[in-house]
């Protein structure tokens, strides 16, 4: 099996244009608002010949907390399908899990590392973690200032 890897999306085509990504996440910030506190939604979604992902973000608004959630589909088994068409089947289905999240006050996580899930005979994976990125400001400003001692301190990334 090939390892699963998010790319960026410099390298990546767009599933939807601009107007439609901005439509889907003005949808989920009207559907979830009454549960948000301060917080709003960021999509991104494109694809290759390999694979479609998306990202559906929930972030604070002061930038102090980010709950990235990551969809990917390796689209060559699914090319008979428009990336679009697997790309909403995914949203469809997370739309499901931020239901879920929300209205079991926040309860409620998808794994940190990728896990199988199938939605209307397609499968694909997903992952989140949550990033209190003030925190991570802090420690990165801490260490700068006191020194990372002798060890070799390496980042973190659940890409190695």
């Amino acid at each position: 099996m090939q390892k699963l890897a998010f790319l960026s999306y410099e390298l990546l085509t767009p599933v939807w244009g601009e107007a439609e990504s901005t439509k889907i996440v003005n949808l989920l910030n009207t559907k979830y608002f009454v549960y948000f506190n301060k917080e709003s939604f960021e999509i991104e979604a494109g694809f290759n010949k390999v694979q479609v992902q998306i990202k559906i973000s929930l972030k604070k608004n002061d930038n102090s907390f980010l709950y990235p959630v990551e969809l990917l589909c390796m689209y060559e088994d699914y090319s008979h399908l428009k990336p679009e068409e697997v790309a909403q089947i995914m949203l469809d289905y997370i739309d499901t899990y931020w239901f879920e999240y929300f209205s079991d006050d926040r309860n409620v996580f998808v794994p940190l590392d990728w896990s199988q899930h199938q939605c209307e005979n397609i499968c694909f994976f997903l992952r989140g973690f949550i990033r209190h990125v003030s925190l991570e400001m802090q420690a990165d400003s801490l260490l700068r200032e006191h020194g990372y001692d002798e060890r070799e301190i390496c980042p973190i990334s659940s890409e190695t």
